[in-house]
């Protein structure tokens, strides 16, 4: 049920956004999100890593089956390009979700950038990827 309470408060928060003509979430809309619903920031975040992942897995099947070659990218550099995370196996949603609102409250950022780079930024800064799913 937490679920798809946390699914409809994003959807609602996005309806919203969407009716005020910008569907772009910005890092300081996740910042708010982060203190007015939890739940909501939760599900975001969880999103973005989920296409980070999907992003991930794509590049890595397309160099393994359509060129194999391919050592510059094939070197796991692809990885930080398609957005791959080292978001542990042991980690929770609200772990996730705790490390980014973390970042972002400690950021205090003045410039204005998109919400899925603040997972990004916010993740590769709390796990590394050199001590993933150890």
């Amino acid at each position: 049920m937490r679920r798809l309470t946390a699914g409809f408060s994003v959807f609602f928060f996005f309806a919203l956004m969407a009716s005020a003509g910008d569907i772009r979430v910005t890092n300081h809309d996740l910042f708010a999100l982060c203190s007015s619903n939890p739940a909501a920031a939760e599900a975001y975040v969880v999103g973005v890593l989920d296409q980070m992942r999907v992003a991930s897995d794509m590049m890595a099947y397309t160099l393994k089956h359509d060129d194999p070659e391919a050592t510059v990218i094939s070197s796991g550099r692809y990885e930080i390009i398609a957005g791959r995370n080292c978001v542990p196996e042991s980690a929770t949603a609200a772990d996730a979700r705790e490390a980014v609102c973390q970042f972002l409250a400690d950021e205090k950022a003045t410039q204005i950038y998109s919400a899925p780079l603040a997972v990004w930024k916010a993740t590769h800064k709390t796990w590394s990827c050199v001590k993933a799913n150890d």
